[in-house]
């Protein structure tokens, strides 16, 4: 009688593991189909807009237009323009250096994240330095197929600190 119970408790053990381990894999394959938590999204978007930095470190024109739509837009100091049209612009631009801090992602929907975070950089268009103040800056980034693809991006330059003044 004892080696009957002995094994029903030890089929009911094996019982037990075996729906625990079909449990547990059923949850592995649930979270593969589970939309990105937003952090892994915002590590793949900074991981992006750091690469983008560097074509413009650089130079590299076509390492850009891989990372960008290329029918994107952006909008800075000097107005408007197409991502296309950045290669060209890449030429007459030195960066030297850059740092990028405070970075946030916040979901659009499902397959639109806008990237915002603060820049300094040490860097000259056409020979002329680029204020050395903040930079507020914006990406939005759209998912195309299993890849995250900037299609707009915006930069607006800070002011500089006020000075007090003594009367």
């Amino acid at each position: 009688m004892k080696g009957i119970r002995w094994t029903t408790l030890f089929a009911a053990c094996l019982l037990v593991a075996a729906v625990g381990i079909a449990a547990a894999d059923e949850k592995k394959e649930e979270a593969k189909m589970a939309k990105p938590k937003s952090g892994d999204v915002g590590a793949t978007l900074e991981a992006n807009e750091r690469a983008i930095w560097q074509t413009f470190k650089n130079r590299d024109g076509a390492g850009f237009l891989a990372l960008v739509d290329k029918d994107g837009k952006g909008a800075d100091a000097m107005g408007f323009n197409k991502a296309s049209t950045v290669p060209d612009m890449m030429k007459d631009y030195e960066l030297r250096s850059y740092d990028m801090r405070d970075l946030e992602t916040t979901m659009v929907s499902k397959d639109v994240y806008l990237l915002t975070y603060t820049a300094n950089q040490d860097a000259s268009y056409k020979g002329q330095a680029i204020p050395a103040l903040p930079f507020y800056i914006s990406s939005l980034y759209a998912k195309r197929g299993s890849k995250w693809i900037c299609v707009y991006h915006q930069e607006s330059m800070g002011m500089p600190a006020a000075t007090a003044t003594g009367n």
